[in-house]
């Protein structure tokens, strides 16, 4: 599933499922934006495996960005490299 150019969005999460939605996504090896800056954040060993870490162990991680077109071009530029990477046309 991580080589797979898909990526999934929840710019402003309003529960606390959203938030285990998205874990399960990032084990499914998905990125997934976060709007919201999660309350996680606060140590910086988590926030380093949140946001790259579990790259390399299941090949997802959260990608916080307030701005929307900033994390569009994010997203976009995420799903390009899957996409490379797999042989397909950007």
């Amino acid at each position: 599933t991580a080589a797979l150019p898909v990526a999934a969005s929840a710019p402003e999460p309003q529960h606390e499922k959203a938030l285990s939605i998205g874990v399960w996504a990032v084990a499914m090896g998905i990125t997934v934006h976060l709007g919201v800056v999660p309350p996680v954040l606060g140590s910086k060993p988590i926030t380093e495996m949140l946001t790259g870490g579990l790259t390399e162990v299941v090949g997802g991680k959260f990608y916080v960005e307030a701005d929307p077109v900033k994390a569009a071009a994010g997203l976009i530029a995420d799903i390009r490299a899957k996409r490379a990477k797999l042989g397909l046309p950007s």
